[in-house]
């Protein structure tokens, strides 16, 4: 049964791009796509931590009683329903799964099934684990190939009712890793971007325009005509006040410019306001993606 979006669990699922990798009939792909999808919930006391990662973040062990729920696809979401990533992680693909059928590549060596894995992962660059999943490949394949970054499941006449969820188990150890890694990097972030923002937007540059201004050579009309406006313009040197009316007229630029500090110290406590808000707005955007993983991760 296909996974509801609209679900109110569908936050908590991890979408799994499945896709054919290599030589692979159409209905023998359909076949282990449904092998995968009796087991889209995979229960974190099941997994073991990997030991190559020292990532310790979404350990399975700290949190056993809670599963991984997958939403496998075959296809990739239109962009708008990856308008809120990275908010909304469950809207992108964070794994990739290739499907290679053993079968298509038994008298094959084992650097072609090493350069499935490797076009695998560069195609798809963004996506946190790549995974080739090498089908129906029997012991004596297994044993001759030893890849490094594929899994062979053995045909399911040949399996044990546990054996694809070890398989699913294995993956998930990968893949928490990874998703501990990526939320490392995000947590050293000061912020995060919102959705949809430009970067490109062309910037001002005030200091440009007053080259320009002041490369262009000033013509003898020029130069008089702005003497004369500053003579106009040049208030007469004031002197001590002689009357009372002068005094208060003095008493007032006194004010004036006491009510003008006080405006330039409230201008800057409100810039240091705003610098806190947006340090403060750039710590809950990094928790809401850091919260997401963790819902991702059966937290």
């Amino acid at each position: 049964m296909a996974n509801d979006h609209l679900s109110p669990i569908a936050p908590a699922r991890v979408r799994v791009l499945v896709l054919p990798a290599g030589r692979i009939k159409k209905h023998r792909f359909i076949t282990f796509l449904q092998r995968l999808e009796q087991h889209d919930s995979v229960r974190l006391g099941d997994i073991s931590p990997d030991a190559k990662s020292t990532n310790n973040l979404f350990s399975p062990l700290a949190f056993p009683n809670g599963s991984l729920l997958y939403n496998f696809s075959t296809s990739v979401p239109p962009p708008s329903h990856t308008q809120l990533v990275p908010f909304d992680l469950f809207r992108e693909h964070l794994m990739v799964l290739g499907i290679v059928d053993a079968k298509e590549y038994e008298s094959s060596p084992q650097d072609e099934l090493q350069q499935v894995s490797d076009r695998l992962a560069e195609q798809h660059p963004k996506i946190l684990l790549s995974q080739l999943l090498v089908m129906d490949c029997t012991r004596e394949q297994q044993e001759s190939w030893d890849l490094e970054k594929a899994i062979c499941v053995p045909p399911s006449h040949a399996t044990k009712t546990t054996t694809m969820n070890t398989v699913m188990c294995d993956i998930s150890a990968r893949l928490l890793s990874e998703m501990g890694t990526y939320a490392t990097a995000v947590q050293a972030l000061p912020s995060v971007q919102s959705p949809g923002a430009s970067t490109s937007r062309p910037q001002l540059d005030r200091s440009l325009s007053l080259r320009i201004d002041s490369s262009r050579p000033a013509s003898p009309a020029d130069s008089s005509s702005a003497l004369s406006l500053s003579r106009s313009e040049t208030p007469p040197p004031r002197g001590p006040p002689t009357n009372f009316d002068d005094m208060g007229a003095h008493t007032r630029s006194d004010s004036a410019k006491v009510a003008n500090r006080d405006r330039m110290s409230t201008q800057a406590f409100a810039s240091t306001s705003a610098q806190e808000r947006a340090k403060n707005k750039g710590k809950a955007r990094v928790g809401i993606v850091v919260g997401n993983l963790y819902m991702l991760a059966g937290r």
